[in-house]
């Protein structure tokens, strides 16, 4: 008795996992990878499939971090192809897509290949088999330092019956580079994408560095040093810098406080630098420009100049070593992993050079010695007068 009822639950267990290996097997997920002749891959139902971008971190990938952001994915029908004529479908009436956000968190941009932003995209009920295409883009965002797919892709849909005398449908989906045949065939084999369409974030920093020179420079001195930001943009309402622009000031700080005037959004902070102390702004999106002025010292005796030592072409000093203090700046546009700036401060002062202390006996000596002279003269003259 026992053994009879060991084999049927043992029978009981085999038939409940087929059952929900056909379960899964209609409820199956992603771009189809069989041509139909696999199988040990047997073609099922695709309910959804996963869109998928690499989010690539770029330039300084130390200290940068990619801001939270959305990215929206469109699937407009673009063709049909092999429809039954009494199905009635045109590209005009062909099931939608709807659009898909993929949703990258704060700091999700890596330099790994394997750094994925991804979303679940469900396919829409056919009721007739064919090749349904569409036209797959990405809608262009505004944040600063993001780049953007502006590629062309093509989603194929291609409805099938279930097997050759069912009425059931199933959908196997692939992503294309290339736009399909006018017969609804793919343009080339090998042109399928499951996934590696690529968004990238590009940051950048700026170091600067306080150099005191003279033998009147005060090296204990803090010299404040200001950097205006900016990222010219149409749009005067929503900020399109969005990164945390980091820095340590004596304690870490953020750049903040944007705010939109004469096409561009503006943000500024000032440095308080010592002689040999550098402040390193990081995580600058591409784009930024900024420019470098420090507080006018030319009353206490200083000169300053500026210059870079690591910077793109396009970044210029302008009146350096001028004797307008105001006019003399440094000016940049963020494009590379850093730019590093040098402002430097002199004070000098003329040395005296007169009479030391140390060599009045050695001139006591020679005064005395000149008196002598002038003495013993007077006193030869006086005698040769008399005996004259």
């Amino acid at each position: 008795m026992k053994r009879n009822l060991k084999s049927i639950l043992t029978v009981i267990l085999v038939m409940a996992l087929l059952i929900l290996s056909a379960v899964s097997a209609d409820a199956a997920t992603g771009y189809n990878t069989n041509d139909g002749t696999d199988d040990t891959n047997p073609l099922s139902d695709t309910t959804s499939f996963t869109f998928t971008k690499h989010y690539v971190l770029v330039g300084d990938t130390t200290d940068g971090s990619s801001p939270a952001e959305d990215f929206t994915v469109t699937f407009t029908p673009y063709a049909v192809a092999n429809i039954p004529a009494s199905a009635a479908i045109t590209t005009a009436n062909m099931p939608t897509i709807s659009d898909a956000t993929l949703s990258a968190a704060a700091g999700a941009a890596d330099t790994g290949a394997s750094t994925n932003v991804t979303a679940t995209v469900d396919l829409p009920t056919y009721t007739a088999v064919g090749d349904y295409w569409y036209k797959v883009n990405e809608t262009a965002g505004f944040t600063a330092g993001v780049t953007y797919d502006n590629s062309d892709y093509y989603l194929h849909v291609q409805v099938l019956h279930a097997a050759e005398d069912s009425d059931d449908l199933i959908r196997l989906v692939t992503l294309h580079e290339t736009a399909p045949n006018a017969d609804g065939t793919p343009t080339a084999t090998g042109d399928t994408k499951n996934d590696g369409i690529e968004n990238s974030y590009s940051n950048g920093s700026l170091s600067l560095k306080k150099t005191v020179k003279g033998n009147m420079g005060d090296l204990t001195k803090e010299y404040q040093v200001t950097v205006a930001f900016a990222y010219a943009s149409a749009d005067d309402t929503n900020c399109p810098v969005k990164s945390a622009i980091s820095y340590t000031d004596g304690t870490a700080k953020t750049v903040s406080g944007w705010a939109y005037d004469d096409e561009a959004w503006r943000a500024t902070v000032t440095l308080s630098l010592s002689h040999n102390e550098t402040v390193k702004i990081t995580n600058i999106p591409y784009g930024v420009t900024y420019t470098v002025t420090e507080t006018d010292y030319s009353s206490e005796g200083y000169t300053h100049s500026l210059a870079f030592t690591s910077a793109d072409s396009a970044d210029t000093v302008t009146a350096e070593g001028t004797d307008d203090w105001n006019a003399a700046k440094a000016t940049g546009t963020i494009a590379d992993a850093e730019d590093e700036l040098i402002v430097t401060n002199e004070k000098n002062t003329d040395i005296d050079v007169g009479v030391l202390v140390e060599n009045a006996p050695f001139i006591a000596v020679i005064l005395l010695v000149l008196a002598a002279g002038i003495v013993f003269v007077i006193t030869l003259r006086k005698r040769r007068n008399t005996t004259a």
